[in-house]
């Protein structure tokens, strides 16, 4: 069992990877999605090495400090903090279901919560142009991509899981 200054230290330097990487998505915007893509990763590595608690609270301070340091991206990084940075830890959570039915339907129920809210919520208040978009063509897209991003978020978990033990030396 790993001991808790050992978490605590490896869910900081993760962290402030995490960080560098909003603030790079910021500055970079052709490859934002990849940057979040990449500081999702560290969270799933947290998850996997540390546990839940300690990869949601990575993924709360690496978004504190994301705004912090880049305060007027917080439109573009909210993609960050409802997605991206929370996926993972809502992928963990629906291993609480034993069916594979249910664990995929709640993740869909997640995605669609999220796509429903940046719909309504920030298109029909800063982008009122895009609401002439059929809502069905946005909702298969997009449900498209996120089977995509599952299996290789699932993908790079499984990996990490199985070579956790050559990345950390400290068990």
């Amino acid at each position: 069992m790993k001991s808790k200054t050992y978490n605590i230290a490896f869910s900081g330097i993760a962290t402030a990877l995490a960080v560098v990487l909003l603030v790079l998505a910021s500055y970079i915007s052709v490859a934002e999605f990849f940057f979040y893509i990449l500081a999702a990763l560290l969270i799933e590595l947290v998850l996997n090495v540390c546990g839940i608690g300690y990869g949601f609270l990575t993924f709360l301070a690496s978004s504190i400090l994301g705004y912090i340091f880049f305060p007027g991206n917080i439109y573009s990084l909210s993609t960050f903090y409802a997605f991206f940075g929370l996926y993972p830890i809502i992928s963990r959570l629906s291993f609480l279901f034993k069916n594979k039915i249910a664990q995929y339907l709640f993740k869909f129920a997640y995605f669609n919560l999220v796509l429903f809210l940046a719909k309504t919520l920030i298109f029909a208040v800063l982008f009122p142009v895009l609401l002439n978009y059929n809502y069905l063509i946005i909702f298969i897209i997009g449900n498209v991509e996120f089977v995509l991003y599952d299996l290789f978020q699932t993908q790079c978990s499984a990996f990490i899981n199985k070579h956790k033990k050559k990345f950390i030396k400290h068990e």
